[in-house]
């Protein structure tokens, strides 16, 4: 398993995102934290093949959890 803390940051940091993307504020630095999140999961998996891994290194994007924050931010906006 990847510990619970990156797992939930992975999460909470991909809704602050959204929400700066729906406000129209630049996020380079979560850009840049989350794609080096994305790549070192993926690398990490890419050379674990031997490994059963947990589920949690399928990265989600949690579409409908950030759907909702745009929709909710750019209906008020």
């Amino acid at each position: 398993h990847i510990p619970r803390m990156p797992s939930e940051d992975y999460y909470r940091t991909l809704i602050i995102q959204a929400i700066g993307r729906a406000l129209n504020v630049a996020t380079p630095m979560i850009d840049t934290l989350l794609l080096r999140y994305e790549n070192t999961v993926k690398q990490y998996c890419d050379t674990h093949l031997h490994q059963q891994l947990s589920r949690q290194f399928e990265l989600h994007h949690f579409k409908q959890d950030l759907a909702l924050v745009t929709n909710y931010l750019t209906f008020y906006k």
